[in-house]
């Protein structure tokens, strides 16, 4: 049982073939970063919890395609996005919270 407040992350996925993946763990201590792999100036994404890891690269085989240009923009919505969300998400709680302190 998931107490109040604690951090749940849920990921999901569908393969090519459409088959779908969800994993989802309880953690707040998300880190992010991106970088590249050194030898090969491959860019990377990655997140991660003391119980999981996700790392998002191009294409490994070859040279960067527009493909890994796209998904990258896909990456960067979905992000921002995600913010815009918890911040309304935080301001609704936040004046839910004074509208009861108030009365």
């Amino acid at each position: 049982m998931q107490a109040q407040n604690a951090p749940y992350t849920y990921i999901a996925s569908t393969d090519k073939g459409g088959c779908s993946y969800g994993v989802s763990f309880y953690d707040a201590r998300l880190r992010a970063s991106a970088g590249v792999v050194a030898e090969e100036f491959r860019p990377y994404l990655y997140l991660g919890t003391r119980n999981a890891e996700v790392t998002v690269s191009t294409t490994g085989g070859g040279p960067v395609s527009l493909a890994d240009v796209e998904t990258a923009e896909r990456i960067l919505r979905a992000a921002k996005r995600y913010r815009d969300l918890v911040k309304l998400a935080y301001k609704r709680q936040t004046n839910a919270a004074e509208v009861v302190n108030e009365a």
